[in-house]
Parts: C-alpha cells; sequence; structure tokens
C-alpha cells in the first residue's frame, strides 16, 4: 500500500482507506473506510465591546464509522480474482 499523508486526500466523494498511526495507538494502527464530507458550523468569537465576530469552525472533513483522527490515506486495495 502507498500511504500518503491526509491532508492529500481526495476531495471528489469517493471512498479510501484511512489509517491513524500516531504513536497512541498500538504498532497496528487504526484503520476506516473514509471520504471527504466537511461538516462545518458557525462559531462566534468575541471581539470585544459586546462585539461578537462569526467564524466557520470544520468539526470534521472526513465521513468514518469511529471518526478518528486520520493521519494517512491510500487508495483502497482492488478484490482479489480468481
Amino acid at each position: 500500500m502507498n500511504w500518503q499523508p491526509i491532508e492529500t486526500a481526495p476531495r471528489d466523494g469517493r471512498y479510501f482507506l484511512t489509517g491513524n498511526f500516531n504513536n497512541s495507538f498500538d504498532e497496528f494502527g487504526e484503520y476506516e473506510i473514509a471520504r471527504y464530507d466537511a461538516r462545518v458550523v458557525d462559531r462566534y468569537v468575541n471581539v470585544g465591546n459586546g462585539l461578537f465576530k462569526k467564524e466557520p469552525r470544520t468539526l470534521y472533513e472526513f465521513t468514518s464509522d469511529n471518526w478518528h483522527s486520520a493521519t494517512h490515506w491510500c487508495e483502497i486495495p482492488k478484490a482479489p480474482t480468481k
């Protein structure tokens, strides 16, 4: 498999394999199937004098079942043929 940094993951809606290889996980890492589907919400930041500024905040960029913080991605391998 050709693992690449998550920042380079496709953003065209196709599914791919993600992995989290931070030191906090065991040596095997944590894997999921995901796709880019950013969830952006507004937050309000106090700028003083009782005024607030609305800023977008990205809660997550990739959909998956466990919502782990992916560090890398790769194409889903093709199924074996007979």
